[in-house]
């Protein structure tokens, strides 16, 4: 059944009769906006959008996040948040309204939309220690998963279009043969750098990545740490991509003792 469903999905995602999440106008602005702009320019924008407001607003006063003080304003939380941050919720946020919510099959969606939040979050510590651009690291490994999200919830919808209620198995299956077209299908939409387009195309074979080859494995080694557990993230020691990467020992042992302030931040993240 889901290699038909599968092959149902992309013949509705060519003739563009199902929609993948929108970018909101506002989600675009902040990422097209100069990070040296006056605050209040990033003020204004977050002001008009009342349900991003409400989430930075959350995310600031977190206990990840929050200071001695209360933040008790809209420009006191941007000011805590940062200009990078503030981009990286504004997405967060985008996607998840668009995804995470299908009656019946909420636990699933959750679950998938969770996992692409760790990702992205482990490739942030990647980078950091790389010395890479953090906030481009937070939405590669953000995008390189949140396409099997999306692919579940088009499986479900395109089952549902056809009369027939599935399996969370199946649409699961389904879902994990269309995760990197639905990937570029949303980068696409949303007309995001190529880097990005690269980071979902070949996450399987970062070695086809061309220049963006330490990308593509830097996401690789954000992935295997959200997908392994704490008790064995030592073994990072022995990923292949470390060598070509120039990960050091020193390296590996500052990305594992992150694994709290990850936890910590998932929490912060998850809506």
């Amino acid at each position: 059944m889901s290699a038909a469903l599968t092959e149902l999905v992309q013949s509705r995602l060519a003739a563009g009769a199902v929609r993948v999440p929108l970018l909101p106008q506002v989600a675009w602005k902040l990422l097209t906006l100069d990070e040296e702009s006056d605050v209040r320019s990033f003020e204004s924008l977050v002001y008009g959008d009342h349900a991003l407001a409400a989430h930075v607003m959350r995310i600031a006063n977190s206990v990840a996040l929050a200071g001695r003080v209360p933040v008790l304003s809209l420009r006191q939380a941007l000011v805590r948040l940062g200009v990078r941050m503030l981009r990286e919720v504004a997405i967060v946020a985008a996607v998840a309204d668009n995804v995470i919510r299908l009656p019946g099959y909420d636990a699933e969606l959750r679950a998938l939309w969770r996992h692409a939040l760790r990702t992205a979050l482990w490739t942030k510590v990647v980078a950091q220690v790389r010395g890479d651009d953090e906030e481009r690291a937070f939405l590669s490994g953000l995008l390189v998963d949140v396409g099997r999200a999306v692919a579940f919830r088009m499986a479900v919808e395109t089952a549902l279009d056809q009369g027939r209620r599935i399996d969370a198995a199946v649409a699961f299956e389904a879902a994990e043969s269309l995760t990197t077209l639905v990937g570029t299908v949303i980068v696409d939409a949303w007309e995001l750098p190529e880097e990005l387009r690269a980071v979902v195309s070949f996450a399987a074979r970062p070695h086809a990545a061309g220049r963006y080859r330490d990308l593509v494995l830097v996401v690789g080694l954000g992935r295997w740490l959200a997908a392994t557990e704490e008790e064995d993230r030592l073994r990072l020691d022995d990923h292949a991509a470390l060598g070509v990467l120039g990960v050091s020992q020193a390296d590996v042992r500052a990305i594992i003792r992150q694994s709290r302030r990850v936890d910590e931040l998932l929490e912060t993240f998850s809506l």
